[in-house]
This record gives structure tokens, C-alpha cells and sequence, in this order.
């Protein structure tokens, strides 16, 4: 009868050792799944930021003059100079305030608001014709998730 009790209590003992596994195991994948949702979410929120500056910048292109783009950059407008390596937007120091254009609205979760970064690379003596290329910063919820986005624009009216 005593060998009975004991081998019901190994047996009980296994059992209730397996089901803390199975808990662990369980409540461990519960928090990676969290962490990934909550990164995807961070990279989707920094992707949104930086395509809305680009967006919102876009539609103001046709206000900006020639004139307020300089080599050292005038609140984020630049003249190119192909002579500058590496390019504006991969120096940390161009996205301290007041080198780029901070994004007009930020995003409610969002660490710090986008910034831009608007580049004159080519204009013809006609005033109809300038190129542009905008470089956007998005940031996420965390200041570690940056996206960083470009595109290129060019004014040319039609005659």
C-alpha cells in the first residue's frame, strides 16, 4: 500500500512538473509574440511619420525660391554639391534641429517629430524647371526605430 502512495505522488509530481513546462512555455511565447507586435508596430509608426513629411513637403515644393537653398543648408533646404561625400542625410549632425525641417505635425506615440531634409540638385536657368530630392527621418515609439525615406520631385511647368 506505502509503494502505492509513493508511485501516486512521483506520478503527481511529473504531472504537475510537465504542466509548469507547458506554462512556461506558453507565457514565454505570449511575451515574443508581444515583442514582435509591439516592434512591427514601432517600424510601422516611424514608416508613417517619415511618409507623411514626405508627402506634406511635396505639396509645399512650388512655394520654396531658388534663393533659400544654400551648400550649408538654410532649416533643411540644401544646394547639392556632388563634391560632398558622404550625402547630407547620412551625417547624424544634419538631423539636429534647425539643420533639417521638423515635420509639422508629430504623430501622437512617436518619440520625436520627422524631420526633412530638402535638396536643390539641378535647376535650369528657366524659372519653370527645378529637381528636387526630399530625405525624411521617421521615428518610432522607441529613439533606437528610424526609417529614413527618399524621393525626388521635379517642377517643370508646361508651355
Amino acid at each position: 500500500m506505502s509503494s502505492e502512495r509513493g508511485m501516486v505522488l512521483l506520478l503527481s509530481l511529473l504531472v504537475v512538473v510537465v504542466l509548469s513546462a507547458l506554462a512556461f512555455g506558453a507565457a514565454q511565447q505570449n511575451r515574443l509574440a508581444s515583442l514582435r507586435v509591439r516592434s512591427v508596430m514601432d517600424i510601422g509608426m516611424a514608416r508613417m511619420a517619415a511618409q507623411r513629411a514626405i508627402t506634406s513637403e511635396l505639396a509645399r515644393l512650388g512655394t520654396l525660391s531658388i534663393a533659400s537653398f544654400t551648400a550649408q543648408g538654410h532649416t533643411g533646404l540644401y544646394r547639392a554639391d556632388v563634391s560632398t561625400a558622404p550625402p547630407l542625410w547620412t551625417r547624424d549632425s544634419t538631423w539636429q534641429a534647425g539643420r533639417c525641417r521638423l515635420a509639422a505635425r508629430t504623430l501622437e506615440h512617436s518619440v520625436a517629430p520627422a524631420c526633412t531634409i530638402i535638396e536643390l540638385l539641378r535647376y535650369r536657368n528657366a524659372p519653370d524647371y527645378r529637381a528636387f530630392r526630399i530625405t525624411a527621418r521617421g521615428v518610432g515609439m522607441r529613439p533606437e526605430t528610424v526609417i529614413v525615406m527618399q524621393a525626388y520631385s521635379v517642377l517643370e511647368s508646361s508651355r
